[in-house]
C-alpha cells in the first residue's frame, strides 16, 4: 500500500511540471508576438514619415495627378488666381500686385508702388495660357539665395489700362505652386542692379 501512494505523488509533480511549462511556453509566445506587431507598426510610422519629408521638400509642386495634364504638370489652373494679391518686401519695386482673371483671355493685373509722398496704382490687362515646361531662375523672396523652379503657367501682359505714375512695368509673369503649397508669382527683377551674370534672375512674390 505504501508502494501505490508514492507512485501516485510522483505522478502528480511530474503532471504539474509539464503544465508550468505549457504556459510559460506559451506566455513566451504572446510576448513574441506583440514585439513583431510592435516592430511592424514602428517600420510603417517610419517609412509613412520619409514620404512625407520627400514631398515636402519638393520644389515647384505638382497638383494631384489625376487632375493635371502630364505635358503640364506645374500649372496652375485659371480658377486659383481670380482674386489673389502677392506681395515682396524689396527695394524699388512694386510692393503688391493684384491678380485677378474672369477667365482665360479676361484678366488684370494691378500693381501698388510707394514713394515717399503717395501710393501709385499703375494696371494691365492680361491674359492666361499654359505653355511647355521651362525653367527658371528665381531670387526667392522671404530668403537668400537664387534657386530654380519649373512652370506651366504664363501671365501675357497687354495694354496699360491705367498709368499711375509713367512707369513701365513691362514683361510676363509665370505663377506655380511651391514647396509650401501656396501659390508663387514670379516677375522680371524690375529693380535692377544685378551683377550680368544674373540678369536672367526673376522675382519672386508670395501670397499677401
Amino acid at each position: 500500500m505504501k508502494k501505490k501512494f508514492v507512485l501516485i505523488g510522483i505522478a502528480v509533480v511530474l503532471l504539474a511540471g509539464c503544465s508550468g511549462k505549457s504556459k510559460e511556453t506559451e506566455s513566451t509566445k504572446t510576448e513574441s508576438s506583440n514585439s513583431s506587431s510592435v516592430s511592424r507598426s514602428t517600420t510603417k510610422e517610419t517609412a509613412s514619415k520619409a514620404t512625407d519629408e520627400t514631398i515636402s521638400g519638393s520644389e515647384s509642386v505638382t497638383s494631384d495627378a489625376s487632375s493635371v495634364d502630364a505635358d503640364y504638370p506645374y500649372t496652375v489652373p485659371v480658377t486659383a488666381i481670380q482674386n489673389i494679391v502677392f506681395a515682396n518686401g524689396g527695394m524699388n519695386v512694386p510692393q503688391t500686385i493684384g491678380v485677378n482673371f474672369t477667365n482665360e483671355s479676361n484678366g488684370k493685373i494691378t500693381f501698388e508702388q510707394a514713394n515717399p509722398d503717395a501710393m501709385f496704382t499703375t494696371v494691365y490687362s492680361a491674359a492666361y495660357q499654359q505653355i511647355p515646361t521651362k525653367t527658371i531662375r528665381i531670387f526667392s523672396e522671404g530668403a537668400n539665395g537664387i534657386r530654380t523652379v519649373s512652370v506651366n503657367t504664363e501671365l501675357v501682359m497687354g495694354t496699360k489700362v491705367e498709368d499711375g505714375n509713367g512707369i513701365n512695368l513691362e514683361g510676363n509673369m509665370y505663377v506655380f505652386y511651391n514647396n509650401n503649397g501656396g501659390i508663387s508669382l514670379i516677375t522680371p527683377n524690375y529693380a535692377g542692379n544685378v551683377a550680368v551674370e544674373d540678369m536672367d534672375v526673376m522675382l519672386e512674390y508670395l501670397v499677401k
